[in-house]
């Protein structure tokens, strides 16, 4: 597999998404244990609570927010193009 190969470019949108649901995930659960801290009350049923979550309006915002640069990533044709791609990402996708 190279760079510029389809196959490339499927996996590392497949990467990028995945990143995105984690990121989206790691929020939620960071509010759950925010507000037990302020309630002083366990979270109950937090994975049924994760997996509600997934489907708020800002969930889906914030792991579809770059659907468009993933398209363009799958849709590139050369190495050159992945490269002007990665140079246009913005921030917020780089991995901390």
């Amino acid at each position: 597999m190279t760079l510029s190969s389809p196959e490339f470019a499927r996996r590392l949108v497949e990467l990028m998404r995945d990143y995105l649901k984690q990121q989206a995930d790691l929020r939620m659960l960071a509010a759950m244990l925010t507000l037990s801290e302020e309630t002083q009350q366990p979270v109950v049923g937090w994975l049924e609570a994760l997996k509600l979550g997934r489907q708020i309006p800002e969930y889906q915002r914030i792991a579809g927010e770059h659907d468009e640069l993933f398209l363009r990533f799958e849709q590139a044709v050369d190495a050159k193009e992945i490269e002007q791609l990665f140079a246009a990402m913005p921030p917020t996708l780089y991995p901390n």
